[in-house]
C-alpha cells in the first residue's frame, strides 16, 4: 500500500529521530499529526473528484481507502 506525504515525512522524522519531544507534549504532536493526516485526505479526495465525471464522486473515499488505508 502506498504512503501519503504526511506518513513519509513522518516515518523519516521518527527514523531520523526529529520527533524526540517531551512527553508532556506528545499527545499534542499526535494531534496534530491526525489532522494534517485528515487535511490530506480530504485533499487526495477533492483531486480525484475534479479529475472524474460527476458518477465517480462517490467512489472517492473509497479509491483513497484503497489506495492510502484507512
Amino acid at each position: 500500500m502506498k504512503q501519503t506525504a504526511i506518513e513519509y515525512l513522518i516515518d523519516k522524522l521518527l527514523i531520523n529521530d526529529c520527533l524526540s519531544v517531551p512527553k508532556d507534549f506528545w499527545y499534542e504532536y499526535l494531534k496534530v499529526i491526525e489532522q494534517a493526516k485528515e487535511m490530506e485526505k480530504e485533499q487526495i479526495r477533492k483531486a480525484f473528484i475534479n479529475g472524474k465525471v460527476a458518477r465517480d464522486r462517490i467512489y472517492s473515499i473509497e479509491y483513497y481507502n484503497e489506495t492510502y488505508g484507512k
